[in-house]
């Protein structure tokens, strides 16, 4: 698997990248360069990022800069480095078709392999994005501790902090300055320092805000927390499927994946456990992505997929069903466009209802459900989420909570929540850009946070053999109805 694949994953899964694989990707023969210099224009325009707010794009656009003239290079090497340096849920480089031929590597789906998530699904699987490692950001420097007099400066990135190859006693340190170029320096690795350094990495391995401000005293520095690298995994697990009579459990990798002669299926091989699992695929599956059903006169369950004109077409087709209690289940929902998803909430909250805040670089916007909105719910809303559940479909149980009452069920959402757009490139390449940060009615941010249940399933591997979660909100819904 290449550096460059891991890369579209996020954008992808929240059903933004998608319909550009196959549009706008006409052959232009341009110079790599004027490709590059569009990028920065594009960039200085209407990049919008809580986790970069700090860096010099000037700075960045030089210093990554293609310096072999060629789209492999372009592609690979310079937007490979920029997208790296500056992860975001909404933030990914898409090659033109024509760029493909002269070298720039092909970016795959949502599992950064060639096998739709469609196609999982049908086997029982559904997978969380890739995210991009955060670093964490140097707040301040204790002047009497390492630290200082190393010419770092707040807003600076830890990289890594690794043993020295050249003296043992010694700990190497790697930092990122605002226009990404790297520094290194040494610090003895005395008892206390060794101590920060755990902390550290220990806490970019916690699923909290990446952030959250962490003091380490020894090292005389703050720090937010950043997050680690997470690899697409197993978030949900469709109960009777392939997958749970496979044995395999939520929180699994995807690691590799075969084909049959035939190309008919595909051997998905997942990690967990130290143990490794091999599941075939059956390749062009027709997956059903909404769902229906009355659990008795009062109580509907409904799921969507999307947030799209289809889905909501489908939802108001059956707004008499959904005037009682209702089961909405996102578990597999990766998001879709605002507009549906204002419309949506319109029909649970009513019209003229403000649903949150778009900040961006001139401006803020208000989101408020449409005017001519009819409001076809007054019963109890329980809403499913998972790890899988992403952008419009976190906004969804999130307001739904606050200004609806709705108990949310499930694990913690993805937290990948910033408004992008989709910018074509010269070469008829795209690139995907966040524009935006969403807060929510209480002005509080999503994006890295995701959204917590009331309630959460054990992960006992039960999840596997039955759906543990909908059978809660079916039972609490039928005993608060006697």
């Amino acid at each position: 698997m290449t550096k460059a694949l891991y890369l579209i994953l996020t954008v992808v899964f929240v059903g933004i990248f998608v319909p550009f694989l196959f549009r706008g990707m006409h052959k232009k023969d341009v110079d790599p360069e004027q490709v590059y210099v569009e990028f920065w224009n594009i960039m200085r325009n209407n990049y919008f990022d809580i986790y970069n707010r700090n860096i010099v794009l000037s700075d960045v656009e030089y210093n990554f800069r293609p310096l072999n003239g060629d789209y492999a290079d372009l592609y690979n090497k310079s937007f490979y480095g920029i997208v790296n340096l500056m992860p975001s849920s909404h933030f990914s480089v898409m090659p033109s078709s024509f760029a493909m031929k002269k070298g720039a590597e092909l970016l795959y789906s949502s599992t950064s392999m060639d096998v739709s998530s469609n196609n999982l699904i049908c086997a029982g699987l559904v997978i969380s994005s890739f995210q991009p490692i955060i670093r964490p950001e140097i707040v301040s420097i204790d002047q009497a501790g390492p630290f200082a007099s190393q010419g770092i400066e707040p807003g600076w990135r830890i990289d890594s902090i690794q043993d020295s190859k050249k003296n043992l006693e010694y700990a190497d340190v790697s930092v990122i300055d605002l226009g990404g170029r790297l520094h290194t320096f040494s610090i003895k690795k005395e008892k206390k320092i060794l101590s920060d350094i755990v902390n550290m990495y220990s806490e970019m391995g916690r699923d909290l805000d990446p952030l959250r401000w962490i003091v380490e005293r020894n090292l005389g520095i703050t720090i937010t927390a950043g997050r680690r690298t997470r690899l697409p995994e197993v978030s949900y697990i469709i109960p009777g499927s392939k997958a749970s009579l496979e044995g395999i459990m939520v929180g699994d990798h995807i690691e590799s994946l075969r084909y049959d002669i035939n190309k008919e299926y595909t051997y998905v091989t997942i990690s967990g456990d130290y143990k490794r699992k091999e599941i075939s695929v059956k390749n062009n599956c027709k997956n059903n992505d909404k769902d229906f059903m009355k659990i008795n006169h009062s109580i509907s369950y409904v799921r969507f997929d999307n947030f799209d004109r289809e889905s909501l077409d489908w939802l108001m087709n059956k707004s008499d069903d959904l005037s009682g209690d209702v089961i909405i289940d996102l578990r597999r929902n990766h998001g879709g466009r605002l507009s549906a998803l204002d419309e949506f909430l319109g029909m649970f909250l009513g019209p003229g209802v403000e649903i949150g805040k778009e900040f961006r670089r001139d401006n803020i916007i208000s989101e408020m459900t449409p005017l001519k909105s009819r409001k076809i719910n007054s019963g109890k809303v329980i809403v499913l989420i998972g790890r899988s559940t992403s952008s419009a479909a976190e906004i969804a149980a999130d307001v739904l909570h606050i200004l609806g009452g709705a108990l949310i069920y499930g694990d913690k959402s993805s937290g990948q929540v910033m408004t992008s757009n989709s910018f074509l490139l010269p070469d008829g390449g795209h690139v995907v850009l966040p524009i935006g940060e969403y807060r929510d009615p209480k002005g509080r941010r999503l994006e890295g946070v995701g959204v917590m249940p009331d309630w959460k399933p054990a992960d006992d591997g039960s999840t596997a053999i039955r759906d543990v979660t909908l059978e809660k909100a079916e039972t609490d819904l039928l005993n608060a109805g006697r």
